[in-house]
């Protein structure tokens, strides 16, 4: 059995529904921080990116709000909100309805 198998075996730690809630919450606002963070610099190289900005601790100027350094996510964001409702609404995956649903929004 691989590690990865391992780990998708063993049931996930009991969390409150509150807890569980928070974690979610942080962890979607973590990815469209980081994605704002950079969105400005994607397809770059870590090279070229860290010779043009150095190391990004703000927001680079975004073409999409005038050229202002404001934290603006991409669509990158967007399928894992759209997978969150998925899951809420079907009480887990199904893959058919949720490929459908990355269809018809996207």
């Amino acid at each position: 059995m691989t590690w990865s198998a391992q780990v998708m075996e063993r049931p996930a730690p009991f969390v409150g529904q509150r807890v569980a809630a928070d974690r979610v919450r942080g962890m979607l606002l973590g990815l469209a921080i980081g994605d704002a963070l950079g969105n400005t610099s994607e397809g770059q190289t870590p090279q070229d990116r860290r010779e043009r900005y150095g190391e990004i601790r703000h927001y680079l100027s975004n073409h999409y709000a005038s050229g202002e350094a404001v934290g603006l996510p991409s669509d990158d964001t967007q399928p894992a909100f759209w997978t969150l409702a998925h899951v809420l609404e079907h009480n887990g995956v199904e893959p058919a309805a949720l490929a459908a649903l990355f269809c018809s929004c996207g």
